[in-house]
């Protein structure tokens, strides 16, 4: 099975590398400053020049790596922080799944990760997963629309 994971927390890594000891087929779209901290604690990491399909690709800029089995899609960090940015991912996602269809997303990281990751999820009818999302108070709505439409989000906390 595909799964593509979409955030910014290392912490993913672990989770990821057992999925693919599993024997699922992993895709991890991260940002660079990501990227930075896992390279430093992971072994393994390679260039994966063909990784993506080109229109993939030319969409955002992107690195591609293999690392431990995952393959990681590393954008420049301001595509991730710059919301009017957020439709080139909305974008990249939708070219990676017509082109490697994922069974699952999964966002793992701050709320707008997980905004964009389950809008792109029901806009194109993939099951989608939150997980380690903390309450932002100044932004109720989106809060409350990813919490209605993600298949299951998990919180830190009870009070979340």
């Amino acid at each position: 099975m595909r799964l593509c994971v979409i955030g910014d927390s290392p912490e993913v890594r672990h989770c990821a590398v057992a999925l693919v000891r599993q024997g699922h087929q992993v895709y991890w779209l991260l940002p660079s400053a990501t990227l930075q901290m896992l390279h430093n604690g992971a072994a393994g990491l390679q260039m994966a020049p063909d990784l993506l399909p080109a229109t993939c690709r030319s969409v955002v800029p992107v690195q591609t790596y293999h690392c431990e089995g995952i393959g990681l899609v590393c954008v420049n960090q301001e595509y991730w922080q710059r919301p009017d940015l957020h439709t080139r991912l909305f974008t990249c996602l939708c070219l990676l799944q017509r082109d490697l269809p994922c069974a699952v997303f999964h966002a793992w990281g701050p709320l707008p990760i997980a905004y964009l990751t389950v809008y792109t999820a029901r806009f194109l009818g993939v099951p989608v997963v939150v997980s380690s999302l903390s309450a932002e108070p100044e932004q109720p709505f989106l809060w409350n629309w990813v919490a209605r439409q993600a298949a299951a989000v998990s919180v830190p906390s009870m009070v979340e």
